[in-house]
């Protein structure tokens, strides 16, 4: 008897976590386009267009995960010559209530020749006081390797 009550008293214990509300899940189609003015970091104009499916889950304490889905991706376009370059983005990308950013994945890549010139691969941590943790492939922006590829 004693061991039915404890196996009813750790099931019982199980229940809160198990009742435990999924996540609410979104996904929405993204399509955005601006222009970088000549000289602010190249010294032309350049349009920059990213597209795709974006999935987000958010949880009960705040947290945050967001995948951009297979197909999502960024071109850039030299507005003088027409030369463009396309960059696939992925994440995923997990916002935590605190404020901190986990980033585990390709956030960009540029490869010219086989070459890569610019890359943010790999896992990044956050916080709202900067960059804490960084492993893989990271430049610290894409110019002017992209100012160079596009001219």
């Amino acid at each position: 008897m004693r061991r039915y009550f404890a196996v009813v008293a750790l099931a019982l214990a199980a229940v809160p976590s198990a009742l435990a509300a999924a996540p609410v899940q979104e996904t929405f189609d993204w399509s955005s386009t601006r222009v970088i003015p000549a000289g602010a970091a190249c010294s032309f104009a350049i349009q920059v267009h990213s597209e795709g499916l974006i999935r987000t889950w958010t949880y009960e304490n705040g947290t945050k995960k967001t995948i951009l889905q297979s197909g999502f991706f960024t071109e850039w376009t030299n507005l003088s010559t027409g030369e463009t370059i396309h960059t696939p983005l992925v994440g995923p990308a997990i916002e935590y209530p605190d404020g901190t950013v986990v980033i585990n994945g390709n956030n960009g890549r540029l490869v010219d020749d086989g070459n890569v010139g610019y890359s943010d691969v790999g896992r990044t941590v956050t916080t709202l006081e900067g960059l804490v943790f960084a492993a893989g492939q990271h430049t610290i922006e894409p110019f002017p390797v992209l100012c160079e590829a596009l001219s």
